[in-house]
């Protein structure tokens, strides 16, 4: 059949990423500390806009623009602000975009997304593949295995050899040589080649940047309990700006401008300065709409500490609150709450479910507290760790308490038995001493 040229016309919907939809995204996203520097700057540039509260001062100093040395000093961006101008640049889609910066939100500093950030859909997986597309090679994995095998996709080495080789990445770290040929059916020379090249890859790309500057944290939300132990959430007064448009002003210029070119200019810094009084009054609304919930949904946690966490995932509030999950994630990122057990991050009262009741917080930090009060001379194995949560009402696998042992950098019973027999170790039970209590 010939191919030919021809025109066709398609009806469809798409949300434009405009200037104001895209500050209110920016908005949402950010901080309490950068919301102020955001706001500070806009009071500076822009002439319709005027501070009518003491809201939102707090915020970190910054250098003299004018000090040649500070310039020079200057330090490199951090991964997230080199990502997030990045997206800026890659999506034109509102949607997306809010999903890119909530993403690059979720990262931690050596790169990779934490468990459940990414959740099943087209949407999320069309993101996330162009994220990793733009990103560093490596910097959004969710394993080891995926961070090394984006970073061979970059160099076009990624066949189903090194599939397999990074499938068997845990036989990689025994060196057990002989189990490897097996599982990649790789001969002895060929491994040792690839193993060469495996040694090169970088397991932590998200390090090569500058770590972010984190200014004290600031809480956004202020929860107490009441004489009957019912939770009551405000905003923070000191971290919402109070702003509103000029209109004295824009009455004094518009008498005055006569060259098309300035009215222009002042009708343009007219729309932004609405659009951020827009912004701001909406990031207030949602946020108080949205610490509400929280605070419903884990009052038990708030009167009772971390063991009473109860399951909460973003997709499931989002549904509580008629709001898409890319907004709830946006409100979420960078946003703190001032509770009875102190300043936590908001996303601090999410936790992934388990069987039963119970959370994946609960069940770590009950197993903190059991490794903590373990017999020094007998160290709790997983099976027994598991076997004593069973009994006490967590239904987890031996493999699911592995990985929280895991993830609280707490070694298995074998090594805590040398340690204790070397002397105290201060990494066990590290986690358990940063868990929140009550002020």
């Amino acid at each position: 059949m010939a191919l030919r040229p021809a025109l066709q016309l398609r009806q469809g919907q798409k949300l434009a990423l405009t200037p104001g939809l895209k500050q209110s995204i920016e908005i949402m996203l950010v901080s309490a500390a950068d919301l102020a520097d955001l706001v500070g700057r806009r009071l500076e540039e822009n002439p319709f806009l005027e501070r009518t509260g003491s809201g939102g001062l707090a915020r970190p100093v910054a250098a003299d623009a004018g000090d040649s040395a500070a310039r020079i000093a200057a330090p490199a961006p951090s991964l997230a602000a080199y990502l997030a101008q990045e997206a800026r640049l890659a999506f034109d889609d509102a949607a997306d975009l809010g999903m890119a910066l909530a993403l690059i939100a979720e990262l931690d500093e050596a790169g990779y997304l934490p468990p459940g950030a990414v959740q099943e859909g087209v949407q999320e997986a069309r993101v996330l593949k162009a994220l990793q597309a733009i990103a560093p090679p490596g910097v959004f994995a969710r394993s080891l295995s995926e961070c090394l095998a984006l970073q061979l996709a970059d160099r076009g080495l990624l066949d189903p050899a090194w599939e397999r080789l990074l499938a068997a990445l845990p036989l990689v770290a025994r060196g057990e040589q002989a189990q490897l040929l097996r599982a990649t059916g790789l001969s002895a020379a060929a491994l040792a080649e690839r193993l060469k090249v495996l040694r090169g890859l970088d397991p932590k790309p998200g390090l090569s940047f500058a770590p972010p500057e984190v200014p004290p944290a600031i809480a956004d939300l202020i929860v107490t309990l009441d004489a009957r132990g019912r939770p009551e959430v405000h905003l923070n007064p000191e971290a919402l700006p109070q702003l509103a448009v000029d209109r004295g002003r824009r009455r004094a210029l518009a008498a005055g401008l006569r060259r098309a070119a300035d009215k222009r200019y002042a009708a343009e810094r007219l729309a932004e300065a609405g659009w951020l009084v827009r912004a701001i009054a909406r990031r207030g609304e949602s946020l108080l709409a949205l610490g509400r919930a929280l605070a419903q949904h884990q009052a038990p946690f708030l009167r009772e500490g971390l063991l009473a966490l109860r399951p909460l995932t973003r997709r499931t509030l989002a549904r509580r609150l008629q709001l898409s999950e890319a907004s709830v994630s946006r409100l979420v990122a960078n946003k703190h709450i001032a509770t009875p057990w102190g300043l936590l991050p908001l996303a601090r009262l999410f936790s992934a479910g388990l069987r039963g009741e119970a959370s994946a917080a609960q069940v770590t930090a009950r197993l903190a507290q059991l490794i903590r009060g373990e017999p020094r001379e007998a160290p709790l194995s997983d099976q027994a760790l598991t076997r004593r949560l069973a009994g006490e009402g967590f239904a987890v696998a031996r493999r699911t308490v592995a990985k929280y042992r895991i993830s609280l950098s707490i070694p298995p019973a074998h090594q805590r038995r040398r340690q204790h027999r070397s002397g105290p170790s201060t990494r066990i039970g590290r986690q358990l001493d940063s868990l929140p209590h009550r002020n």
